[in-house]
C-alpha cells in the first residue's frame, strides 16, 4: 500500500510541476508573450504559496506535497519571469520585400 501512495504522489508532483513547461519552452523559444495570460501564473503562484503554508500548518510535514507545490511555484515564478523578461519585444518574422516589376 504505501508502494502505491508513493507512486501517486511521485506521479501528482510531476504531473504539477511540469504542467507550465511547455508555454515556459515555446515562451522562451519565440521569445514572444504575446497570447500569454500573464494573471493565470500569478493565481497559480499565490496559490501554490497558499496551499504551501497550508499544509506545513495544517497536514505537518509531507514530503510529496511539499515537493508539489514548491516545484509549481517555481515554474509559475520562471514563467512569470519570462513574460515580463520579453513583454517588450518584437519579434521580426522573417520580412520579405519583393520589387514588382512593371513593364
Amino acid at each position: 500500500m504505501e508502494l502505491i501512495i508513493n507512486t501517486l504522489g511521485f506521479a501528482y508532483t510531476i504531473c504539477f510541476a511540469t504542467c507550465f513547461l511547455p508555454q515556459i519552452v515555446k515562451t522562451i523559444i519565440s521569445k514572444s508573450v504575446d497570447n500569454v495570460s500573464v494573471s493565470v501564473y500569478y493565481i497559480s503562484l499565490a496559490g501554490y504559496i497558499s496551499a504551501l503554508s497550508y499544509t506545513l500548518l495544517k497536514v505537518g510535514l509531507d514530503l510529496w506535497l511539499q515537493i508539489n507545490f514548491v516545484l509549481s511555484a517555481i515554474s509559475s515564478g520562471i514563467m512569470i519571469y519570462c513574460y515580463h523578461k520579453y513583454k517588450k519585444r518584437k519579434v521580426v518574422v522573417n520580412k520579405v520585400v519583393r520589387s514588382i516589376r512593371v513593364d
